[in-house]
């Protein structure tokens, strides 16, 4: 059982260049509540409600930084990515345990019954437990030291 029942925090990974030379800023937004994770991410955030770069599951652009912000390099950037592609929405499972360490997806085996438990890939959603050792990692990650104008 996790001893961390809520996380709500921005995150700043650091600056990047437009093609033009602008620099902007890249966030994430962290959100543990309930036993559910979303994470969120906007590239240059801008007060009319639009963005430099792409906004929502941004994970795979979290490269090619000018600058890191305070307590990051690529390698946390990276490390941080990895645990937001494996636990964002563990929530919404399709697969139970035993049919996602076999890789069994709804894309390649759509409600085949576990052997195990007998469940039917797909027919619910499913929560996966986030380990505690995951949730004390996000709830250590440095504060943003910029206020975005949204996330």
């Amino acid at each position: 059982m996790s001893t961390i029942h809520h996380i709500n925090k921005t995150v700043r990974f650091g600056t990047r260049k437009t093609y033009g030379g602008r620099f902007y800023s890249v966030y994430a937004r962290i959100n543990y509540h309930d036993g559910e994770l979303t994470i969120s991410g906007t590239e240059g955030p801008l007060a009319s409600g639009n963005c430099l770069g792409s906004a929502g599951q941004i994970s795979a652009y979290l490269v090619d930084f000018e600058n890191f912000a305070p307590g990051w390099d690529q390698s946390k950037i990276q490390t941080f990515a990895t645990v937001w592609d494996k636990w964002h929405l563990n929530h919404l499972r399709a697969a139970c345990e035993h049919q996602r360490a076999l890789g069994q997806t709804w894309e390649t085996h759509p409600m085949i019954e576990c052997d195990e438990c007998g469940y039917f890939l797909g027919s619910e959603w499913i929560k996966e437990e986030i380990p505690n050792s995951v949730l004390k990692y996000l709830d250590k990650l440095p504060y943003s030291d910029k206020n975005p104008a949204w996330v």
